[in-house]
C-alpha cells in the first residue's frame, strides 16, 4: 500500500493569527512560553489560521479557546502571592448570621 500524504496550507495573514502572534511575543516577554511549549504554540497558530479561514465553524472556535486556555495557563506561577490572593477572593463568602 502507497503511503499517502496530505499537506494543507493555510495562510498567516489573518486578523487572528495576528492577535494570536502578539499574545505569544507578550506571554515569551513574560517568560511564560518556553521550547518545550513548541507544540501548543504551533496548534493555537494552525487554530487561528484556519479560523481566519472559517471563522463561522463553532468546533474549531471551541479548539481555539481549549488551545489558548491552556498555552496562557503554562508556567503561570500558580503558587505566587498574587494568585493565593485571587484564589482567596474567589472563595465562597456568605453573611454572617445574626447571633
Amino acid at each position: 500500500m502507497s503511503e499517502q500524504r496530505v499537506v494543507v496550507k493555510l495562510s498567516s495573514g489573518g486578523r487572528l493569527r495576528a492577535a494570536v502572534d502578539e499574545t505569544l511575543t507578550a506571554l515569551d516577554d513574560l517568560g511564560r512560553v518556553d521550547q518545550i511549549d513548541a507544540a501548543s504554540v504551533e496548534s493555537v497558530r494552525v487554530l487561528a489560521d484556519a479560523l481566519d479561514e472559517d471563522a463561522a465553524n463553532a468546533a474549531l472556535w471551541a479548539q481555539f479557546r481549549a488551545a489558548l486556555t491552556e498555552l496562557r495557563g503554562l508556567n503561570d506561577g500558580g503558587d505566587d502571592e498574587l494568585a493565593q490572593l485571587t484564589a482567596a477572593m474567589r472563595a465562597a463568602v456568605g453573611d454572617a448570621k445574626d447571633s
